[in-house]
């Protein structure tokens, strides 16, 4: 979210880091609320975001492999959700 000015960003790739950042500096994240409690416990919540310009979430995939059965099922979920958003 390059229109929002911070002091400070930190960058992970992967979800455990995230969650220990947030948790251990108080911090927050972007995303698109896909939170689980099984995951991340009771400590962090999804907040809706005041903001003007357009989020857009994408999936990628290689055109030369098929999706596993839980990646299908994920983009599944994805875009029914995206499509009770438009």
């Amino acid at each position: 979210m390059p229109s929002i000015d911070r002091k400070k960003n930190i960058r992970v790739r992967d979800r455990a880091t995230m969650t220990n950042l947030i948790l251990g500096l108080h911090g927050y994240t972007v995303a698109s609320s896909a939170i689980s409690r099984e995951l991340n416990g009771p400590d962090i919540v999804a907040v809706p975001l005041a903001y003007d310009d357009e989020i857009r979430i994408g999936l990628l995939s290689r055109a030369d492999m098929s999706l596993s059965r839980p990646g299908t099922a994920f983009a599944d979920a994805l875009r029914a959700r995206v499509a009770q958003l438009v």
